[in-house]
């Protein structure tokens, strides 16, 4: 008797196993996202439309993978993002360019990454001071008039790109505005 308890035990044992790895793989086989982030308390399994990152401030993403107790590998880049009525010109070395979409603005940017989170520094909000650093350059100016100088905090110009092996997460971002961080007045001068 007590050899048949064990064997219908085992055979239990063996079948809710068996089960359990069963619906496991049929969770994550027809889920084709093998991670998601974690940025300022929210969730982002998906492409965000918008997110405004903060300047002078750590911009902390944690990266969690959907299969519990295992680190995922994956891949931050950040892209140019231009809409038709917020393009504008720039002028480098002589020679008129416009902003285009999808240029790899990774270099210009401060990132880093670990395998569980990464961090965006952001020190500045001007888009020339960005293509200036991409283009590792100090001849470069917008060809534009005051009033239409691209406005970082209004208008997304940049696509963050998170991506593994089986999907991408694709993030347009904003920054929020310059803080004073001091103000003098004087009544001859006004000096920041």
């Amino acid at each position: 008797m007590k050899k048949i308890k064990k064997i219908v035990f085992v055979i239990f044992v063996v079948l809710l196993l068996s089960g359990l790895a069963g619906t496991i793989s049929l969770l994550y086989a027809g889920n084709k996202k093998d991670f998601y982030l974690k940025f300022k308390g929210e969730t982002i399994a998906e492409s965000e439309n918008e997110i405004v990152l903060s300047i002078y401030e750590e911009n902390k993403f944690q990266v969690k993978s959907v299969i519990p107790f295992t680190s995922q590998e994956y891949q931050v880049r950040i892209y140019s993002k231009i809409d038709k009525e917020n393009n504008f010109e720039y002028i480098m070395n002589g020679n008129r360019y416009n902003y285009e979409n999808n240029l790899d603005l990774t270099s210009a940017f401060e990132i880093d990454c670990n395998e569980k989170e990464f961090t965006i520094n952001l020190r500045t909000v001007l888009i020339e001071d960005v293509l200036k650093k991409y283009y590792n350059t100090s001849n470069l100016y917008l060809n534009t008039s005051q009033e239409n100088i691209p406005d970082t905090t209004k208008n997304v110009y940049f696509k963050l790109v998170i991506s593994s092996k089986k999907n991408r997460i694709n993030i347009n971002f904003k920054t929020d505005k310059i803080p004073v961080l001091d103000l003098n007045v004087d009544k001859d001068e006004v000096v920041f």
